[in-house]
């Protein structure tokens, strides 16, 4: 497979320069050629999907949701699955916006390699894009998260798993243009989104997130337990699930430092490690630590770690 810009580029070489270097090339600018895959290495992508079944997977969860109006089924077209999947591919294509699902589309010697052979065109998905609601994304979240199991199965790296690390993190995703729906000034003054998201450390997938404004980098503890509750809830189940003590471990970052949230973390006995804000309690505890309680970290050049007992108020 090769891949090409808008216009077929070949060069044909031309013998020896006379001095021993490398030879000319002569470049012929002319039409597409059409048997060319512009997008062929979504073939891997295809490939992939269709050995977990991801379009059904996720097909089957949507039909699965009553706490919103069902997406709609059309007689025509792609499917609710295959809406999502067809941005997903657009993305991996490089894509950003709904336009640029026409460029993907424009590929018609790739289709068959693709996971979504009819791409729907910009306006129409567009539009489709309207009836998801945020129980329909976590539906997308919970098929995600079966296929990923059933991959780790195929590739018999469930069995290895002993321990269960999940990261809370946040980010900021600057955004442009007037009338971005949820979009808010963050303290540099950019207008962006805060995904808030649940990382599974041993396979390096995302297991659940929230999309807040920009403003919104501290979330509730309520907020914060609930995505935590997901995210366990979207781990292996049955034998391989991290039931015992110790087995399951979040590693959260100091935006989450939130008594609820550490209540919850405890009530799934689960442990944790959270970075605390500094504040004057902190200053106060760090100022009872002697001096010869201070030992070398770990794999951390020129760091010190110490132990101290501190209790949150409240």
């Amino acid at each position: 497979m090769t891949s090409t810009a808008d216009r077929y580029v070949g060069a044909h070489l031309q013998g020896d320069d006379g001095n021993g270097g490398r030879p000319f090339g002569r470049i012929l600018i002319g039409e597409p050629d059409p048997s060319l895959a512009r997008f062929g290495g979504l073939a891997v992508a295809g490939e992939l999907a269709r050995a977990l079944d991801l379009e059904g997977r996720i097909d089957c969860e949507l039909s699965l949701e009553r706490r919103a109006r069902p997406v709609k089924l059309r007689r025509r077209g792609a499917s609710p699955a295959q809406l999502v999947l067809a941005l997903a591919e657009c993305q991996l294509a490089g894509g950003s916006f709904f336009s640029d699902l026409e460029e993907v589309r424009c590929d018609q010697a790739g289709a068959r390699l693709r996971i979504v052979s009819e791409i729907p065109s910009a306006p129409a998905a567009l539009q489709r894009a309207k009836d998801f609601r945020r129980v329909h994304c976590q539906r997308i979240e919970r098929a995600l998260a079966d296929a990923g199991h059933e991959l780790d199965r195929l590739l018999g790296r469930e069995r290895s798993m002993e321990l269960f690390t999940v990261d809370l993190d946040a980010t900021q995703i600057e955004v442009f243009g007037r009338y971005k729906q949820g979009a808010a000034r963050n303290r540099q003054g950019q207008l962006s989104y805060a995904p808030h998201i649940a990382f599974w450390a041993q396979t390096g997938r995302a297991l659940c997130g929230e999309l807040v404004g920009g403003n919104r980098e501290k979330l509730s503890g309520q907020e914060c337990a609930r995505i935590a509750r997901r995210a366990i809830s979207l781990l292996p189940t049955g034998d391989q699930r991290p039931r015992e003590r110790g087995r399951l471990c979040f590693r959260v970052d100091s935006a989450y430092y939130q008594i609820e949230l550490l209540n919850a973390l405890r009530a799934e006995r689960a442990c944790f490690t959270v970075s605390v804000p500094r504040s004057p309690a902190m200053w106060k505890a760090l100022g009872q630590i002697g001096e010869d309680a201070w030992q070398d970290a770990l794999q951390m050049p020129s760091a010190q770690v110490a132990e101290i007992t501190y209790t949150p108020q409240g």
